[in-house]
């Protein structure tokens, strides 16, 4: 019989959960990502398990785990962050008692908001997972170009420069000016308030997100002020992943978005990265900004949000 339980560390066919996933991601970005996982999954899976902020449940059918999701709660707001159901149990019901489940306790602990953006890998289905859980969905999806693709040259001389640790404040009022009124901030807890974001600049600096070298993250200023930033890592061999772009309301229009895109191609070229992803909502009208700039579409990827009644509508005013 099926039952859902915390996992107090990994279960002893981690390695079915880490055979799985990199299969696909070898379908995804090629062969070298796919060898990276297989080395570093087990390690940094149980680093995280470890976590004491991280809450972990296991789907097990007898002594075998056929399912797992992680989730994490910070600055009042959860995230999960990977939810897997091996082959032979996925799209039978496991991915929603696993949601359910990890939903049940973050609400219970009293979270304001909880966001879901998981790669579903393999067979695991997220389709009705989050059925009858008040959660919105937004329809999202992996994008990739080559760095060297024409319109992501770098015209004439950088006019950003790289962030150092002092304006990392600078970077996050950005993100969140960037994100008001925007139809996506329900998804991205990250632009919730400067503090907020803040935390996920920083923990972007520090490589949680991938390795980051010099130029992965950057700002341009306008006179005094900080227009606009782009933050980006290594998280796979070759491929440099842009984790945010944002710009001031007020700077909009004037092509700062192109400019840092150009600007972190170009660091990926002097990294020596082949090519560059990011995610992008799909009826997000920067998607054919970044379409323009050679990115095409590689996979789906629905983002689940729940904000507790009044809490969204209070922050967003």
């Amino acid at each position: 019989m099926l039952r859902i339980q915390r996992m107090p560390g990994l279960p002893e066919n981690i390695g079915e959960f880490v055979a799985e996933v990199a299969d696909e991601l070898e379908v995804l970005y090629g062969v070298d990502a796919a060898d990276h996982y297989r080395r570093v999954a087990i390690p940094t899976l149980s680093a995280t398990i470890e976590h004491p902020l991280v809450d972990v449940l296991g789907a097990c059918d007898g002594a075998r785990t056929v399912g797992m999701l992680f989730g994490f709660v910070r600055d009042a707001a959860a995230r999960i962050t990977f939810l897997h159901v091996l082959r032979d149990h996925a799209g039978l019901g496991v991915e929603g008692r696993l949601v359910r489940e990890s939903v049940r306790t973050f609400q219970a602990g009293g979270v304001d908001a909880i966001v879901a953006e998981c790669v579903a890998f393999g067979a695991t289905r997220l389709e009705g997972a989050f059925a009858g859980l008040d959660f919105s969905v937004a329809p999202r999806q992996i994008m990739m170009a080559d760095v060297r693709f024409p319109a992501l040259a770098l015209f004439g001389p950088a006019a950003g420069r790289a962030l150092t640790s002092e304006e990392y404040g600078d970077a996050a009022a950005v993100v969140v000016d960037a994100y008001v009124g925007h139809a996506d901030r329900r998804v991205h807890l990250d632009a919730r308030d400067e503090a907020a974001a803040r935390t996920f600049v920083e923990t972007a600096a520090g490589g949680s997100y991938g390795p980051v070298f010099p130029g992965f993250l950057r700002g341009i200023w306008v006179g005094p002020v900080c227009a606009g930033v782009i933050l980006a890592s290594e998280p796979m061999p070759g491929i440099g992943f842009i984790l945010q772009v944002a710009v001031r309301r007020a700077f909009q229009g004037q092509s700062l978005g192109t400019q840092l895109m150009r600007e972190a191609a170009d660091a990926f070229r002097r990294q020596g990265l082949d090519r560059t992803a990011l995610g992008v909502t799909v009826d997000n009208p920067a998607r054919r900004l970044y379409e323009r700039l050679g990115f095409a579409p590689i996979k789906p990827i629905d983002a689940y949000a729940w904000w507790r009644p009044g809490i969204y509508e209070r922050e967003a005013s």
